[in-house]
């Protein structure tokens, strides 16, 4: 779902199904649910960052964007309300999603492992080995691990359980610290582990969870060391045969432990451990073993600072580290888990921070910091779509008006689950606390990633918070049926609907352009460029495609207007500016003109393709210098 098409399918299911259960619950079919006023709190004001984000197309700097980035948010806001609408309703809800989000996860994570046992379903790893399929970004599928670890540990810890289901929690548990680790995502190991201590913090079952961790982890960590061992699992450019080779032993070691940890678990669970224990004496041990974990934890970090030089060579050498220069890259291997470096990131929060300040009330548009951040870049930095930093990236977008909006849903959202949790007893509120620290940790996961970006993460989870603030709520007995409400829900969800499907119906229009093209049908290509232009105003490529077309047909003045179309509407893309200058270099022969509009796409960005040496840029100068008015 990081795909615009994608999400409009994903999004366009999730909007008519709210709009289905809308109509219903107006026409008096199913009861209304009451979830206090701290979640209709962090729905209003969630549907308020929404909206605030489709309000600021009016002043994008790259319209088109922030219309696919409104479109997103519209999709996520469909899945909270319908998780809202499962958890007031459902009874047990949170039980019953917290076991189905588990399934879903464990068959994505043996879908992730599998292609590495058979390197045929697995990706191409021609640019890194990372595990990453089917959600296709490590760090996202990384948290999504995470997820599964904590839920794991919820099955553990339910001593009502039969001892095999309890066991197959520790598989789970063994399946995600693998593929936690195989993913290589730093970001995901520590907010793992993270997770882990909020559970140890909220649940109170100490022995279940570190004799689960301590069950799965030694198997686990022995197959990840195996792994690591081996390039053609770990590297990329490996040859086929070698990962063929090494996938199928990696597929043996795997089931193996996963054996040996389910016949153990098995074990332990019909031997009533560690419930045979006296409270007291759990207790104790419980403190001990926590103890032991804080020490060991403490030992491996004195070693390190002492092998630095001490406490402040060792602080100084992680900082300098993490604000990393922006021409240094981490490699994408095995050897990037030992590395502090932010990977650019450090440079991207700054180029964030940057443009809130120059705009500091509206932002540039939601969804536009991967053109800000080319404006405001004083030394070269990769292309990125976001800053890797929610907070920094709704400040940068959105401006003020938008992030205060967005601290003040978290606070509300705080509030809703709090309440909820206070409702809630037993197994139920045991779910509920899980899917609180899934939740801490996706947040967490924010401040350093684009995991907003990614309906295969994102969707799931904002369900399960709207299921976790609505849970244990009561409802109404329907009375009259009320018809304009019910018109009003649907009217509602055909206009996102709408929203959702047009800017993907003009993608189709450009592809049909192109292909007219390539069959010199320049009758069909204008055609389709022209509906794609009407269906989506707000993108330059329907204006390229027609422009394109104009130069084929000779209509110089035509293509020209096309182009000059393009930079109206986005007047700080270097790109929009960068055509408009190579159009009169090569078509309209016009050198001056070219070398002002490279320039200008030179000034906007040192970094892009105006600034190649000897490039359009370099030719125009030329030209222009030696007194040349045509090219």
């Amino acid at each position: 779902g990081s795909d615009e098409e994608r999400l409009a399918w994903i999004g366009g299911a999730a909007v008519v199904a709210v709009g289905a259960f809308g109509a219903a619950l107006s026409l008096g079919l199913i009861p209304r649910p009451v979830i206090g006023r701290p979640a209709v709190a962090f729905l209003t004001l969630f549907s308020a960052v929404v909206a605030w984000g489709g309000i600021s197309i009016l002043w994008s700097i790259q319209p088109d964007r922030s219309w696919d980035y409104f479109n997103r948010e519209l999709a996520y806001l469909a899945f909270l309300l319908l998780g809202v609408l499962v958890g007031a309703l459902l009874p047990d809800a949170p039980r019953r999603v917290a076991v189905g989000l588990a399934v879903l996860i464990a068959a994505v994570l043996l879908w992730a492992l599998a292609g590495k046992v058979f390197p045929s379903l697995g990706p191409d790893v021609t640019r890194n080995a990372r595990l990453r399929l089917p959600v296709e970004y490590w760090n996202a599928l990384a948290l999504l691990g995470v997820t599964a670890l904590v839920l794991s540990l919820w099955v553990v810890s339910v001593r009502r359980r039969a001892p095999a289901l309890r066991a197959v929690g520790v598989v789970l548990t063994y399946v995600s610290m693998i593929a936690v680790v195989l993913t290589f995502s730093r970001g995901g190991i520590v907010i793992a582990a993270l997770a882990i201590a909020g559970w140890l913090a909220v649940s109170r079952r100490v022995l279940e969870t570190l004799g689960a961790l301590t069950l799965a982890g030694v198997p686990a960590l022995a197959v990840c060391a195996w792994a690591f061992a081996q390039p053609a699992l770990t590297e990329e450019g490996q040859v086929h045969a070698a990962r063929v080779r090494e996938g199928r032993i990696f597929g043996a070691l795997l089931v193996a432990g996963g054996g040996l940890v389910f016949g153990l678990a098995v074990g332990l669970a019909r031997a009533n451990w560690p419930e045979r224990i006296p409270r007291a004496q759990r207790r104790a041990l419980s403190r001990w073993a926590l103890g032991a974990v804080a020490a060991a934890l403490l030992a491996v970090t004195a070693a390190a600072v002492l092998r630095a030089g001490g406490p402040g060579d060792w602080a100084q050498a992680r900082i300098d580290e993490f604000a990393n220069p922006v021409s240094a890259s981490l490699t994408q291997g095995s050897g990037r888990l030992a590395a502090a470096s932010s990977n650019h990131r450090w440079t991207w929060w700054r180029e964030s921070w940057d443009s809130f300040e120059e705009n500091l009330l509206e932002g540039t548009g939601a969804g536009s910091f991967g053109l800000a951040h080319r404006v405001f870049r004083t030394e070269y930095s990769p292309f990125a779509r976001e800053p890797h930093n929610v907070v920094l990236q709704t400040a940068s977008e959105t401006g003020l008006v938008g992030l205060v909006l967005s601290l003040a849903a978290l606070a509300a959202l705080v509030i809703a689950a709090r309440r909820a949790l206070r409702r809630l007893a037993g197994d139920e509120r045991a779910a509920a606390l899980a899917l609180a620290v899934c939740g801490g940790a996706y947040l967490l996961h924010l401040l350093i990633d684009i995991g907003w970006d990614y309906a295969a993460l994102t969707a799931p989870l904002l369900f399960a918070l709207g299921v976790l603030v609505a849970a244990g709520g009561s409802s109404v007995t329907p009375g009259g049926r009320r018809w304009l409400p019910a018109a009003a829900v649907v009217g509602l969800a055909a206009a996102a609907l709408l929203s959702l499907a047009t800017p993907r119906l003009a993608e189709q229009r450009v592809d049909e352009a192109i292909d007219a093209i390539s069959r010199s049908d320049l009758t069909a290509a204008a055609e389709a460029a022209s509906d794609a232009h009407h269906l989506n105003p707000l993108s330059t490529d329907p204006l390229y495609k027609g422009a394109a077309v104009e130069e084929l047909r000779g209509n110089v003045e035509a293509a020209r207007r096309l182009y000059v179309g393009a930079v109206d509407l986005q007047p700080l893309d270097p790109e929009t500016w960068y055509a408009l200058g190579s159009f009169e270099l090569h078509t309209a022969g016009d050198c001056r003109a070219a070398y002002d509009y490279l320039n200008r796409s030179w000034t906007l960005d040192r970094f892009g393709p105006a600034g190649e040496r000897g490039g359009l840029l370099d030719r125009a100068r030329e030209a222009v210098n030696a007194g040349r008015a045509r090219c």
